[in-house]
């Protein structure tokens, strides 16, 4: 294996899951239930869309690590440290959840969920420079910072009752 791929798990490494990976399952748990605790708080359709929505980006969280801790070596205290930070953000994004569709709450959701998916990205193409592997980080970065400037727009976007409340029928 080359030097350039240094943090790519080996192929005959053990697989099975960290403490550090429970933990992160446990924040995951934290954030699904907030996210039930702010669906039942409001059973309106136009509620259960921006849940749905919610959902969706703390699903591509957990997603993206568990792609990461299985393509790289969570032995390695670089994929420690972004299971970590992955762990902050979401987190962060748990706490916004709450009222993530109003005010500054919005901001701290879309921007801990676009921060952390680039940090991740960042480190993860840095660590494989010069390695062939290099283009599946790469496009996922690309893919994060596409969606990333929709997830920041929309944090600023004036909040309201949406499309689905009939505001908007003929």
């Amino acid at each position: 294996m080359a030097r350039s791929g240094w943090i790519l798990r080996s192929p005959d490494a053990p697989r099975r899951i960290s403490y550090l990976e429970l933990l992160f399952d446990l924040g995951l748990i934290v954030a699904l239930t907030r996210l039930s605790d702010r669906l039942t708080g409001n059973l309106s359709w136009n509620h259960a869309l921006e849940t749905v929505v919610l959902l969706a980006a703390v699903w591509w969280v957990w997603t993206v690590t568990a792609y990461t801790t299985d393509w790289y070596d969570p032995r390695l205290p670089l994929v420690q440290m972004i299971v970590l930070l992955v762990l902050f953000g979401g987190l962060l994004m748990s706490l916004a959840v709450s009222s993530a569709f109003e005010g500054p709450s919005g901001v701290a959701f879309a921007g801990a969920y676009v921060g952390l998916h680039l940090c991740r990205g960042l480190v993860l193409v840095t660590a494989l420079r010069g390695h062939a592997l290099r283009a599946r980080p790469m496009r996922v970065l690309l893919w994060f910072c596409l969606t990333g400037v929709l997830w920041v727009v929309g944090a600023f976007l004036p909040s309201g009752p949406g499309w689905c409340s009939g505001r908007w029928r003929s």
